[in-house]
Order: C-alpha cells, then structure tokens, then sequence
C-alpha cells in the first residue's frame, strides 16, 4: 500500500513538473522578445518564435545542445554571452560590451553592432538565473531585444543636436504659447542671452528689449495667418551693441494641424552688410568709370559748347582793347553793356561745367524728382550732336509735346539718353554706309512715358539679346569698352519702377525703349497732344 502509493505520488509530481515545464515554454514562445533558456549546463531547453525570427535558426536544430551552439547566429563563435554570465561571471566577456550592469543577480547589457542573417544590429539583452522550488540553481533565461533602429534614431537627433549646436545660426524651440523650450549656442552669441536665462521664459518678454515692437507684431501677425514669418530687424546685444539680423520663424503642427511648436532662426547680417555696402561702392565706383567714360565720347561737343561763350569773350574783350589802344573812351553804358556780355557768356561756360560736373560726380541715392524727359534728351543730344555729326550720323527727334513728367533725377535721366545714343553710335560705327542714322521718340502709352532710341546700324544678334543688359557684357572687342552703359541704363530705369526693353528692326538696325511711369497730368489723355 505504501509502495504503491509512493510511485503514485512520484508519478504526480513528474506530470505537474511536465505540464509546468510545458506551460512555461509556451509562454516563453510566444514572448515578443527573441528569448533562450539554458539548463546549468548550457543546454538549450528553449528557443521561442521569436528567436527564430531574429536570428533564422529554428528551434528544432538547436533545442538540446550545449558548448555554446547559441552565440554562433549572433557572433559567427562558440563563445559566452550574458546569459552565461549569470551562470559564470568573467570579466574579460563583459568587457567586450558596450555597456553592461547587474542589478540582483540579473545582467542588463548593450552589444556593440553584430553581423545578424547579413545587417549591422544592435541588441539589448536581459539575463535572469532560474531556480527550482528548492531553491537551486537550474539554469538561466535572457531576452534579447533589437534595438538597432533606436539606436539609429539616437544617433540621428545626436547629430542632430550636435549639429544644431553648432551652426552659426541662433535656434530657439518654443512650445504653442510662447514659452522657450530649447536655445543654441548661437542663439546666446547673437543677441547675448545665454540658454539658463531663458529656458521656460516666454519670447515676447524676454525679447521686449530686443525686438523691434512693430517687427513683433508683424510677425505675430503673419504667425496666426500663415504659421511662418521672415524679415530682418535689429536688437541690442546684453553690451547695447546693435546688431542687424535675419529671423525666420514657422509653426510646427501636428496630424491634427494644432500648432505645438515654434521655432525660430536668427542669423547675424553684420558682415553681409558690410559686404553689401563694399559692393555699393564697388559698383558706384565702376558706373563713375563708365560716366567718364561716356564723357569722352561727348569730347568733340563738350569743346563745341565751351568754344563758342569763349569766342564771344574773345570778341568782347578784344573789341575794348583795340579802342584802349586808340587812345578812345568807351561810353560807361557802353562798357557796362560788353562787361554784362562777357558775364553771361562765362555763366554759360560755368553751367557746362557744372553740368559735366554733375554727370560725373557720384551721389548717394538722390531723391527722385518730377523730370521732363524731353528736356533730358535735349540736353544729351546738344552735348553729343558734334561727335555725332564727326561720325556721319544724322539725328532725328521725334518728341510729343506736352508729355508729362516721371521721377527720377535730371543728371541720371540725361545719363540713360546718353548711354543709349552714344550705344547706337558705336554700333553704325562698325558699317559701312552713307545714310547712318539715330532717332529719339518720345511719347506717352498706356500711363507711361516713354523714349525710344534707333539706328539703322547692324543691329543685336539673338543669341546675345538675352545678356545685352548685364554688367560687363560687351561685343566690342578688348579693351575698348567696359559692357557697362546698358547695365547702367537698366539699372536706373529699374530703381524708378520702370523697364528696358531692345527689339530688332524690320528695316534693319535695333531699337531700345526704356519705359517710366508718369505723373499725372490732369486733362490728358495717351495719344493726345
């Protein structure tokens, strides 16, 4: 009776003991972390599903066996890996992992990247010692998690922190109520205030001295209608240096189209300023060069103009002397009157002077004025009539009376009838004919004013059309023109809201119309006189 009873219980207990042991491998195999269990003497007793997954061995080619068979899929070696080390610590093992620490007999460790079914993975692992009821050790458990793409993710927003801290642009994140949550180095070495000082701040009082109040509100502005905003403003570092910057600023959303974030950019523009002011004054410098060179163009009628008051000067003068020289006295009416003449003539010379002077000289940004362009093509066309004349070019004015005025300023309006004339002069200077011939037409189209400027020359290949107004572009051959003259046309007539245009002649030859818009002239309609 008590034998059989014996075998009976032993009986029981091996089939508890079986369908424990079954219940655990079923849930051990349907974790979903890729695990193993190892008896005390490494032996696999388990190898779940998603063991299989991770590393390609199934579980019925490796269930049962030893001397280290489950380290082959992840380090192509029979060697120890965490879940031996709960059985038996070595120093040496665990120094080859990237991170690794115990904590109550369990092993938390970080591999360093492993070659897995042909990919770079990164694994962390979880290793645990199994005992029985008694209390004895039986073997070991470890769970093993692919963590390569947060890794990844990790080392991407490092880079990415890193890269933001580096950068010379300023960045600061706020979240959806102004409140600053992140600040760059940048940031600090832009406007001064360092990232403790600003953290959990909001940006409207913390930038109260720093912002321009109207740029702020125009920002908050474009921020509730459009969610971005750009411009430039200028703050006050913490030494109350100014300091001009660009700042770029846009919403973040989420999937709902909720605004939970801001983040701004600034960025220091001192030394594009500088830069652009440098450049100003390179190219002020250039058209001055250009000017001057258009004056010698106008050489032969510059000498015409001064010749003529300085004849009758000549005239005047020598007339008195040669009654001084006879012993005569000049009535005081008389002399007054001769005196009055040679006034007026040395007034003239001193106006040509000054108006070569003026066309000459460089000015800062003059303030546009009402300007008569008919008066402009005039005044060009007396300077240049000679050389025109010595260059068997006739000239023909086409100029509608009464046309109204545009802005802009009186010298430079000259410059661009000079430039475009002395322009078709060159070009008939390169063929061979009798009849050379420029026109200038002024009239009013469509609320413009504008002048026209042809020649029977041999006009602009197509090829070139499309450059024919850049600096420095020129079809003339080395050293004999700088491609300026049209840029600086083009230029001007830009910067007074109007445009350049060229077209090729039917008849031969090119024209070139600069357009500008005119000033009102009550009563008048395009077309009529």
């Amino acid at each position: 009776m008590s034998v059989t009873g014996s075998r009976t219980g032993r009986c029981r207990t091996a089939g508890l003991f079986q369908e424990s042991f079954q219940l655990t491998a079923n849930i051990v195999d349907f974790l979903p972390d890729a695990t193993l269990v190892i008896d005390r003497n490494s032996r696999v007793i388990a190898w779940n599903q998603a063991m299989e997954e991770m590393t390609g061995v199934q579980a019925d080619a490796i269930l049962g066996k030893g001397d280290y068979e489950y380290a082959l899929p992840f380090y192509g070696l029979r060697r120890p890996i965490a879940i031996d080390l709960v059985l038996r610590p070595d120093e040496t093992v665990e120094r080859g992992y990237a991170c690794l620490r115990r904590k109550k007999g369990r092993i938390v460790a970080e591999t360093p990247a492993l070659e897995i079914r042909g990919r770079k993975a990164f694994l962390w692992s979880t290793a645990s010692p199994l005992y029985d009821d008694t209390g004895q050790l039986v073997g070991a458990i470890e769970s093993i998690r692919d963590i390569t793409c947060f890794k990844q993710t990790q080392d991407k927003l490092s880079l990415a922190a890193n890269v933001l801290e580096n950068i010379n642009e300023g960045i600061i994140v706020t979240d959806a109520e102004g409140i600053i949550q992140s600040a760059n180095a940048a940031f600090t070495k832009i406007t001064g205030l360092h990232e403790k000082d600003v953290i959990h701040k909001r940006v409207d009082q913390l930038l109260d001295e720093y912002w321009d109040v109207e740029v702020y509100r125009e920002m908050h502005d474009s921020l509730q209608k459009i969610g971005q905003w750009q411009g430039e403003t200028s703050g006050k570092r913490n030494n109350r240096q100014v300091v001009p910057v660009s700042v770029q600023v846009r919403a973040i959303r989420n999937q709902q189209h909720e605004v939970i974030q801001y983040f701004a950019i600034f960025q220091d523009i001192s030394e594009q300023r500088k830069l652009k002011e440098e450049r100003r004054r390179l190219e002020e410098q250039t058209m001055r060069a250009q000017r001057l060179a258009s004056l010698s163009a106008m050489s032969a009628g510059i000498v015409h103009e001064i010749a003529q008051p300085l004849n009758s000067i000549k005239i005047l003068a020598d007339g008195m002397l040669y009654w001084h020289k006879k012993g005569q006295s000049i009535p005081s009416v008389t002399l007054v009157d001769k005196l009055k003449k040679i006034s007026a003539q040395a007034g003239r010379i001193s106006d040509i002077m000054n108006h070569i002077r003026s066309l000459a000289a460089i000015k800062h940004a003059p303030a546009p004025v009402p300007c008569n362009l008919n008066e402009a093509v005039n005044a060009a066309l007396s300077l240049l009539r000679r050389q025109l004349s010595a260059h068997g070019i006739l000239v023909r004015t086409i100029l509608e009376e009464n046309l109204p005025g545009v802005l802009a300023h009186p010298n430079r309006l000259e410059e661009v009838v000079i430039n475009l004339v002395v322009n078709a002069m060159h070009a008939l200077d390169t063929v061979d004919r009798f009849d050379k011939k420029v026109s200038c037409v002024t009239r009013l189209c469509n609320g413009q004013v504008l002048l026209e400027v042809s020649d029977n020359g041999p006009g602009v290949p197509e090829e070139i059309m499309a450059h024919i107004f850049e600096p420095f572009f020129s079809t003339k051959p080395s050293g004999e023109g700088m491609g300026l003259g049209l840029a600086i046309v083009q230029s001007f007539i830009t910067s007074c809201h109007g445009h350049v245009s060229v077209r090729n002649n039917q008849e031969g030859g090119s024209t070139f119309t600069g357009a500008l818009p005119a000033l009102s002239h009550p009563g008048r309609e395009d077309g009529q006189p």
